[in-house]
């Protein structure tokens, strides 16, 4: 039987991955001069997966900064992807917009296919390596720096549509990525395995059990005790660490201040995780999941050196 610190041992982390399409003609524009480096004729991101998955290709695409390899990607076309791309060709349609051929029939060819697919979950891969990052590009619409290579990519038989779910899950708006907690991928395997015969490696997954309750903060050093713990998030990375940590280092567990607003000379410089009383002196403090995924760390910090003041989320206020 497993413990509640078994639960907590290096699993497979598993997370939703939002396919999109560009906003604009300009972006369809940039996105086919970047896909005709690679093919001729250009692919919309959804054919990518489906070719991956028939000719058992690995993709690089986007994921979580804390992926690893074995990690469960879950690919959903979005529903506003058919919208865009209808509103796109209906102004290609009405001459509000002009451009050339090939934009035109790759927008209405994206337009056909997110039909069929919008709004439903409809494949499945597994992350082969680290996350890794990579600068933003110019012609880049979307806004993930982080990014894998993904494999063993399976197509379902019969797509889940977002009705389905959307009552224990809601995919994050503006953003690629939505990480699923234990109880949230069990239940959508469940959904998924009732309609479709899948891969035993998504059949028998066995996941991080992480759902975002606390821990007793007396007993943190006994949950984590493991080297192989990994965090989903960073609300997870205080609530399962540095709540506890930092109670036992700061001056007294009431010098422990969370999301804490900071100036400097009047001007509001930041929020930052915590503010601590070590030693008679405040000190702000940051958390990260993975130091080497936050290329902009120091430029952050540089945001709550030398604070005049702070006032922590409780709305207490003190002087440094």
């Amino acid at each position: 039987m497993r413990t509640p610190a078994d639960s907590l041992h290096q699993g497979i982390q598993t997370f939703i991955v939002a396919v999109g399409f560009p906003e604009s003609i300009e972006q369809v524009r940039s996105w086919i001069d970047l896909q005709r480096r690679v093919s001729e004729p250009p692919a919309t991101l959804i054919e990518e997966i489906l070719v991956a998955a028939d000719e058992n290709r690995i993709i690089g695409w986007s994921v979580p900064r804390w992926a690893m390899e074995g990690d469960i990607s879950v690919f959903y076309q979005t529903a506003r992807s058919y919208r865009i791309a209808k509103r796109l060709s209906d102004q290609l349609a009405s001459g509000q917009v002009s451009t050339d051929l090939v934009t035109r029939e790759y927008v209405e060819y994206a337009r056909s296919v997110f039909h069929d697919y919008a709004g439903n979950i409809f494949a499945i891969g597994r992350v082969k390596n680290r996350a890794r990052f990579e600068p933003r590009r110019t012609d880049q619409y979307w806004g993930d720096l982080h990014y894998a290579d993904v494999g063993d990519v399976f197509l379902l038989h019969s797509p889940m549509a977002l009705k389905d779910f959307r009552s224990f899950i809601t995919i994050r708006r503006q953003a690629t990525i939505t990480p699923l907690g234990t109880s949230q991928f069990q239940r959508l395997r469940d959904c998924i395995i009732a309609k479709n015969i899948v891969p035993a490696w998504f059949r028998d997954a066995v996941v991080v059990a992480f759902d975002g309750r606390p821990l007793d903060s007396k007993r943190w050093r006994e949950y984590l005790s493991d080297q192989s713990v990994r965090f989903l998030h960073e609300a997870q990375l205080r609530d399962y660490f540095a709540n506890g940590f930092l109670s036992e280092i700061a001056d007294s567990p009431s010098d422990v201040l969370a999301e804490c607003v900071c100036w400097r000379r009047g001007k509001k410089t930041g929020r930052v995780d915590y503010v601590i009383r070590f030693g008679g002196k405040y000190v702000p403090v940051e958390t990260k999941i993975q130091v080497v995924q936050s290329p902009d760390l120091d430029r952050q910090m540089r945001r709550y050196y030398r604070i005049d003041r702070f006032a922590a989320y409780e709305g207490k206020d003190a002087d440094r």
